[in-house]
C-alpha cells in the first residue's frame, strides 16, 4: 500500500484491488468515515470518494467489472456501489460483523 502524498509504502489498510487501466479500487478510512476511493496510479491522484457503511472492511468485485461489494462491519451490512456511475446503490443487511468478502461468478 503506498501513502499517495508522499509516495512511500504503508501497511495496514484492506481491500485493495485493482480495477480499470491504470486504476485502483482501495478501502481507505477518514476521519473515522468509511469510503472507497477510486485511484489513478499513473498520476496518484484520487479520481473518486464513494461513501460505505461503518466499519468497511473487505472488498470484491464483481466478474463483469460493473460493481464493487463492500463488508461493513460494524453496521453488519454489505455495500454494492456502482463503478460506472461512481456511486453507492443499494445497502443489504447481513449477519453480524461480515468480515471479509468474495463474489463467486
Amino acid at each position: 500500500m503506498v501513502n499517495l502524498p508522499s509516495r512511500r509504502e504503508i501497511s495496514g489498510l484492506h481491500g485493495v484491488r485493482r480495477l480499470f487501466q491504470g486504476a485502483i479500487l482501495r478501502l481507505v478510512r477518514l476521519d473515522g468515515l468509511s469510503v472507497v476511493s477510486l485511484i489513478d496510479l499513473n498520476s496518484f491522484k484520487i479520481i473518486k470518494t464513494i461513501g460505505t457503511g461503518s466499519g468497511a472492511h473487505g472488498v470484491a468485485v464483481g466478474a463483469d467489472g460493473r460493481y464493487a461489494y463492500v463488508s461493513n462491519v460494524y453496521s453488519n451490512s454489505v455495500s454494492v456501489i456502482d463503478l460506472q456511475v461512481g456511486k453507492r446503490v443499494k445497502t443489504v443487511a447481513v449477519g453480524r460483523s461480515p468480515n471479509g468478502i468474495t463474489v463467486a461468478p
